[in-house]
């Protein structure tokens, strides 16, 4: 009775129950390292019956061999051998970075305490002992082959995410790229009219507002289009010899009207010889244009924005320093990631794409040199960055 009732609680529960899915892998591959032929056979006959397939190698070297000739996903290995002893082997699997990755299980006739911690702390698994129970054997076989299968799909998920991410990237590249050259006519055609003339003072303003916002949209496309040139390695920096004041003057001449419109106090600080730069003038001019852009926009109206260049250390350190609110010191590293941001303080919101700091970051570490922050909160904020004065041609 006892055996009739359990028959038909079991076909009740197939039947009634909710069914389970569990995922079947495929038979996986083990390697079996011993220098004993009968307890190889006796591994592979118990690694068979839990479905996987197997391979044998008497020795290290053999093992070795095949490790580097064939994928496996768990090794069984003898730790006593002659020639090279599994110790050895672990420590060169381990050391191998295209190896690193199969676990070991250490197969021993001597349960010792040592040399079960000098197995693990060089990177073992786990460890067995002769004689090995079967029930243990396929607990901790199937543990580690679980552990191994879950490593190997999480790495199947990480290459597809990265192929998802080129991809992506593409996509936004070309739309990107795409777009410039439809706004550049728009800007052209608004500018067109407005050197025609014939319009209203409101009109004016409307057109003018209009090319200036059509340029600052242009600029953060090409902002965006040579962030993904310099992470892909495809930027090549154009450098001349220039004048650093005659920089700052183009610089100054294109932010001018945003410090006007504020009334701020927009000024320079240099000393009364600077030395000439071998540099990309076009990217240390939009760099200079995106710091002070950014200065502009958080100092309050009749605040200080002052451009520096100084030498030092065969470097020349350009500075853009404000009287605004200042950045928490919490910000300093994410400000300069792509599309990082810092919300406003006073007016609780994010006032800018994250792609010119990036930008600046970028152009100063392609020419060699590097870019920082210093900063407190209510007494403004000085970004600097370096450029060094023998710096080479090339990227």
């Amino acid at each position: 009775m006892s055996a009739t009732t359990i028959s038909t609680t079991t076909g009740n529960r197939e039947q009634a129950g909710p069914q389970t899915s569990v995922r079947q892998r495929p038979p996986r591959e083990v390697l079996i390292v011993d220098d004993m032929s009968t307890l190889r056979l006796m591994l592979a006959m118990h690694l068979k019956a839990m479905g996987h397939n197997t391979t044998q190698a008497a020795n290290g070297v053999e093992a070795l061999d095949l490790l580097r000739s064939r994928r496996f996903d768990l090794v069984l290995l003898d730790v006593m051998m002659p020639e090279m002893d599994g110790y050895t082997v672990l420590e060169t699997v381990k050391g191998d970075p295209e190896l690193r990755d199969i676990p070991v299980v250490m197969v021993s006739g001597v349960e010792d305490l040592q040399s079960v911690v000098r197995c693990i702390e060089r990177g073992a698994e786990d460890y067995l002992t002769k004689p090995f129970n079967p029930t243990l054997l396929r607990a901790r076989v199937g543990q580690c082959l679980e552990k191994k299968a879950l490593w190997d799909d999480l790495q199947d998920n990480y290459r597809q995410l990265q192929e998802l991410e080129k991809l992506r990237d593409s996509l936004t590249h070309m739309v990107v790229h795409d777009l410039r050259t439809p706004l550049t006519a728009l800007i052209g055609g608004v500018q067109t009219l407005l050197d025609i003339g014939g319009m209203d003072e409101l009109q004016t303003e409307l057109v003018e507002m209009s090319i200036q916002g059509g340029q600052t949209l242009l600029g953060m496309i090409n902002d965006l289009l040579d962030i993904s040139k310099m992470e892909d390695g495809s930027m090549q920096l154009d450098r001349t010899s220039f004048a650093v004041t005659a920089l700052a003057d183009v610089v100054l001449r294109q932010v001018g009207q945003l410090a006007r419109d504020k009334d701020l106090n927009l000024r320079t600080e240099f000393p009364e010889t600077l030395p000439e730069l071998h540099a990309d003038e076009d990217k240390l001019r939009r760099t200079l244009v995106n710091l002070i852009g950014n200065a502009v926009k958080f100092t309050p109206r009749r605040g200080n924005v002052t451009l520096g260049a100084r030498r030092e250390n065969g470097t020349l350190v350009f500075s853009v320093s404000d009287t605004g609110e200042g950045i928490p010191k919490e910000a300093f590293g994410k400000i300069f990631e792509k599309f990082g941001q810092v919300e406003s303080r006073t007016e609780g919101r994010k006032n800018s794409t994250g792609l010119g700091l990036t930008f600046c970051k970028m152009v100063a570490e392609a020419h060699g040199g590097r870019i920082w922050v210093d900063s407190e909160l209510g007494l403004g904020s000085t970004f600097s960055f370096t450029i060094p004065l023998d710096a080479g041609d090339g990227v």
